[in-house]
């Protein structure tokens, strides 16, 4: 396995067959900055009483979302959508 995929195995409850799925990594390097500074600013935000209430609950699960998929390097929406912002291998 390479550090640019994750491995998923899954249970094929029918034939009782085990699936292997590969999940290639597509955050970039800038992409995962501004996700993370987004998150910071949202917990600072959130820290210092400045949102609070429903705005305050989305905006934390979306700062939370936007860390984790950070950490991850995989964002399941730019799947959905065919994006990658990560650079292919060997380009400058």
């Amino acid at each position: 396995m390479t550090p640019e995929r994750f491995l998923c195995i899954s249970r094929d409850t029918q034939t009782h067959k085990h699936q292997e799925m590969q999940v290639r990594k597509n955050i970039g390097n800038a992409d995962r900055v501004i996700r993370i500074l987004a998150a910071v600013v949202v917990a600072v935000l959130l820290l210092t009483g400045t949102l609070s209430g429903a705005l305050g609950l989305v905006l934390g699960i979306a700062g939370a979302v936007l860390l984790f998929t950070a950490f991850v390097s995989i964002c399941p929406l730019y799947m959905l959508l065919g994006i990658s912002t990560k650079k292919a291998p060997g380009a400058k």
